[in-house]
């Protein structure tokens, strides 16, 4: 008998379905808040630095860039603090529900992850983004996120005239002084 009759003549093994996962109780969760002592070094080996919480992050919310239609609607960005390789995550709410998620999406507590509440998620700060430069009619405008800060960088020219003008303009404006808007008018990068 061939190969491939032996094959087609075998009866299957049964597909089996793998475990569902039991949620971690939240009671159990001690997540490390901003502003409050750092377990001990004991606490869990899991992720061991700041670099793989950060690397599992970004593998679960997806690979785009610019899309911030991926994140959760309480997700604020994360950045690692340097000193303590820290990796802190801001999040707009820290109920248990969230905790427990990103608790289980680490694998349990890590002293190498903090936790901070902000007033404004990504999705959020995008839209506001999106929507202030619209408004300004302009082109060529840069707008960035400082993540540290919870607030959007707007990025204004002097080489470009109608740039400087509306910085001037909006400096003498409060319309949009109550936004998470950080606006700078810088010399450009490279010649123009």
């Amino acid at each position: 008998m061939s190969e491939t009759e032996r094959m087609q003549t075998e009866t299957p093994a049964p597909i089996t379905e793998a475990p569902t996962p039991t949620p971690t109780p939240v009671a159990a969760i001690k997540p490390v808040i901003m502003g409050e002592p750092t377990p001990s070094p004991t606490a869990a080996p899991w992720p061991a630095t700041s670099m793989e919480a950060y690397n599992i992050l970004i593998k679960t919310f997806g690979p785009e860039q610019g899309s911030y239609s991926r994140y959760p609607d309480n997700y604020a960005g994360c950045y690692v603090r340097s000193m303590n390789a820290i990796l802190v995550i801001q999040l707009t709410d820290l109920s248990e529900d969230t905790l427990t998620f990103y608790h289980d999406l680490f694998g349990g507590e890590s002293i190498y992850i903090e936790y901070k509440e902000v007033e404004y998620s990504m999705k959020e700060l995008a839209r506001i983004r999106d929507e202030f430069i619209q408004s300004l009619g302009l082109s060529r405008v840069g707008g960035g996120f400082s993540v540290t800060e919870n607030k959007i960088d707007i990025r204004l020219c002097t080489c470009y005239e109608d740039h400087a003008a509306m910085y001037d303009e909006l400096m003498e404006r409060d319309d949009w002084r109550d936004l998470p808007i950080i606006i700078e008018l810088n010399p450009p990068s490279v010649p123009v």
